[in-house]
């Protein structure tokens, strides 16, 4: 997975030392960019999934793109305008959905894309591993 994602002021809602928001050790004081180091590579498409995974309201965007719902109503409604906007901006941005206007907003329908129904077998791939 790619780090190259715009700016849109999320932070990870992981807790520290935990599984995607690790910091490198004192002997290992470089970021890890995944080049010539399998592990190093490992460990960076790890912590990017995730830091996707966990981003608030990212998840439910996604499956609600999936049945047809725009964003805006596949969220709680007390959910916070900026995450949901983050949100939105997140799945465009690496492929995952595609806007039907020109604008990639909450109140607009999005598509998913083939990346983003990849996406979703593997999350229900995986909640299936983790249930058996």
């Amino acid at each position: 997975m790619s780090t190259d994602l715009p700016d849109d002021g999320w932070q990870s809602t992981l807790a520290p030392n935990r599984l995607g928001d690790r910091r490198p050790t004192a002997t290992r004081e470089t970021e890890h960019t995944g080049e010539g180091d399998p592990m190093a590579a490992i460990y960076d498409e790890i912590r990017d999934a995730a830091n996707l995974i966990c981003q608030p309201l990212l998840l439910e965007v996604l499956v609600g793109t999936e049945s047809g719902s725009k964003p805006h109503d596949a969220v709680p409604p007390d959910a916070d305008p900026e995450h949901l906007r983050a949100a939105v901006r997140r799945l465009t941005a690496i492929g995952a959905v595609h806007a039907l206007s020109n604008d990639a907003s909450p109140d607009e329908p999005l598509t998913l894309t083939s990346r983003g129904e990849e996406l979703i077998r593997l999350l229900r791939e995986l909640e299936t591993d983790t249930l058996a």
